[in-house]
Order: structure tokens, then sequence, then C-alpha cells
């Protein structure tokens, strides 16, 4: 299930890209109500310790600490009665997420990239539900692909995990 930022926004008048990943991964192993959508949103970003970064047209926006994910995640699932546990890395390389999803299971990934216009860093969280690995025909190349819920949209998206620019590359499993 994805829920579109404009959606969260609408619902609960705050949005960080950690806790709407971990929103959708929650509707996937059944630990939320969806009768309360602020109740669970704003009970995620309580456990995972997520801090304001700014506020604007009366909307809340949030910043997690990446190692805060996994364990707040075990947390709100465990008082929603969802045995679940994590696992958080640096560095992860491809095999690291299509063990998780083969398993059943789903992630969320974390990256970083320089913003060319300012050159500051901008980080970015996303729950992954798939994986795709494009091969060339020609050269036979191979591009491993995470398929992300984005946290803007409600359709899913290929994120290349090849990708040589990330500043930093973090990725967070689930068991349940």
């Amino acid at each position: 299930m994805a829920f579109s930022e404009d959606y969260i926004e609408d619902q609960t008048a705050h949005y960080a890209c950690a806790i709407s990943a971990l929103y959708a991964c929650a509707a996937y192993y059944g630990a939320l109500n969806f009768a309360d959508v602020s109740g669970d949103y704003l009970g995620l970003w309580e456990a995972t310790g997520t801090s304001v970064s700014s506020t604007s047209n009366g909307i809340t926006y949030g910043i997690t600490d990446v190692y805060n994910v996994g364990p707040g995640f075990v947390s709100f699932c465990a008082d929603k009665g969802v045995t679940v546990s994590q696992n958080t890395v640096d560095n992860p390389n491809y095999r690291f997420f299509t063990n998780c999803i083969d398993g059943g299971n789903m992630a969320v990934v974390h990256c970083g990239i320089i913003n060319e216009d300012d050159n500051i860093r901008s980080g970015h969280s996303m729950a992954v539900q798939g994986y795709a690995t494009i091969q060339s025909k020609s050269s036979g190349n191979q591009l491993h692909t995470l398929m992300v819920f984005d946290g803007w949209n409600e359709y899913v998206r290929y994120l290349n995990l090849d990708f040589g620019n990330w500043t930093d590359l973090r990725g967070t499993t689930f068991n349940g």
C-alpha cells in the first residue's frame, strides 16, 4: 500500500519520508489502524524519535535518524501486537535487499546525494517492495534496481542501486 505525501499531509499535518516508508511497511505487516491515520503516523514519528526540521503552510516536516528507523518500527509493531525484527546496515549490496524481498518481507532504503544546485546533501528514505535486474541484450551489462514507494506518489518507482554518486547508502530490512 502506498500513501501520497498530499494524503498524509491532509490527514496528519505532518510529513517525514522515513515515517511514510514505515507507514507503508506497517500496512504490509498488518500493524495499522486505517481508521486512525494520524494516530498511527504520529505513533511511528514518536517511536523513531523523528524531530521537526521545518514547518510550512501548517505542515510539520520531520527528519529521522536512519539508525532509529528499524528499532522504532519494531517497537511500534510490538505495541500493535505484531512481531517484527530488523537489521540496518551501511553500504548494503543488492543481495541484502533481494534476500529480504524473496523472504516475503519489506525493507527501507536510505540514500543521500549532493544537490548540484546548492552543493548540499539531500537524503531520502523509501519503502522497498521488490526489485528488478535489467540486462542489456547487446553488452550483457546488468542494472540492479529496487522497486520503491517514494513517499511522494502512490505508485512504484525503480531506484538504480548501482548509481555511482550516492554520498551514503543504508538499508533496513524487516522480518516478520
